[in-house]
């Protein structure tokens, strides 16, 4: 109802938009961080997979390098990540983190009230025909399946770079009165100290993590970035995990269990995370064939189905249901199914002189 007049070089709005209606088939869900420009309405786009401040820190950054340059303020919705509501009546301060981001950029905060889009309506309006824009082009395109995700952020980006040009007399205002972008990147990260449990795991945000069996007992740093964990034991970096996103999620790798399990293979049958033990659908599907034709507990002969192909660096190339077959076979015919632990250099001798190698995977 009200015109709004739009100084050059002043303000830059940005959020978060979810892509799931568009149904573009790529794993995960997509939350483009969208930042506009009020006076020129030139935009950058940078694919995110949540809305915490790590990708808010990074989505913003990229897209402000995407530009060239800085305006004075910088809006954002009221999102979690950046804004603390204080009471009822639209009291709110600003984030520790999101202060010191903006401060490394020499831009001020500013958000609108909650429940009230309206008042960030440039980037609003700019989501709306960006995903119109959006699904045309993957109409033209024929289908709207990408190999990966570098393919898809090509996509997107040649696509903001069309719509721009529309914008160029303008962004030449826009850009002569952007203040120059800092040295380098903030590359904003948080840091927490845990402790890795008797159970191998580790928490973080309310998520589960398998580390490495040998780290049992240790206090690791983490560095949370918006799609990675990276784990530091002292100075010395020891793991990469991707990012799980949401609460009382788990992510459980055989491999870091594996060597434990080999020793103690009657733990398998009752572990809470044995699903999660089984590298694929064929294994879990060896492992119900088993259930069936071998007698007796076979907690012993599984977990050395699972430990094999890792001992021989077959994880890029799963075996076939019949290796796994074949393995489990051997080992419960000449050691049967007891709870204790077989030494894994004799079973591997075992398989050398056996027929096993034989069987090619497929």
């Amino acid at each position: 109802m009200f015109s709004q007049e739009h100084v050059p070089g002043r303000m830059a709005q940005s959020d978060f938009s979810s892509m799931n209606a568009l149904g573009i088939t790529i794993a995960g869900s997509l939350f483009p961080h969208h930042l506009v420009l009020t006076y020129s309405n030139v935009e950058a786009v940078r694919i995110c997979f949540s809305e915490s401040f790590e990708a808010l820190a990074e989505g913003l950054e990229a897209c402000l390098w995407q530009i060239g340059g800085t305006p004075k303020w910088h809006r954002t919705d009221n999102l979690s990540a950046a804004v603390r509501d204080l009471d009822r009546k639209g009291m709110h301060e600003f984030t520790q983190n999101y202060r010191t981001l903006l401060a490394h950029y020499g831009m001020q905060p500013s958000a609108n009230r909650a429940g009230c889009a309206h008042q960030n309506g440039d980037v609003e309006q700019s989501h709306f025909r960006f995903k119109q824009a959006v699904d045309q082009a993957l109409r033209i395109r024929g289908h709207r399946d990408f190999g990966a995700r570098s393919e898809y952020e090509h996509s997107l980006a040649e696509l903001v770079r069309q719509r721009n040009l529309t914008r160029t007399q303008r962004f030449e205002t826009d850009r002569a009165a952007l203040k120059p972008l800092p040295a380098a990147p903030l590359d904003f990260t948080r840091e927490i100290m845990v402790r890795v449990s008797r159970f191998s795991l580790i928490r973080v945000l309310n998520n589960y993590y398998s580390v490495p069996s040998r780290l049992i007992g240790v206090t690791l740093k983490v560095r949370m970035h918006a799609e990675r964990l990276e784990l530091y034991h002292s100075w010395t970096h020891v793991l990469t995990l991707p990012r799980l996103i949401g609460r009382n999620q788990r992510r459980i790798d055989y491999r870091h269990l594996i060597w434990s399990l080999v020793r103690k293979p009657s733990a398998f049958a009752a572990y809470c995370y044995r699903d999660e033990l089984f590298p694929s659908t064929v294994f879990r599907h060896a492992y119900d064939v088993l259930l069936e034709a071998l007698p007796g507990p076979i907690e012993n002969t599984c977990a050395y189905c699972i430990w094999l192909p890792v001992r021989q660096r077959l994880s890029s190339r799963m075996p076939s249901r019949d290796y796994l077959m074949a393995v489990a076979r051997l080992h419960s015919k000449r050691y049967g199914n007891a709870s204790r632990a077989l030494p894994p250099h004799r079973f591997r001798r075992l398989l050398q002189r056996s027929s096993i190698y034989a069987i090619m995977t497929r």
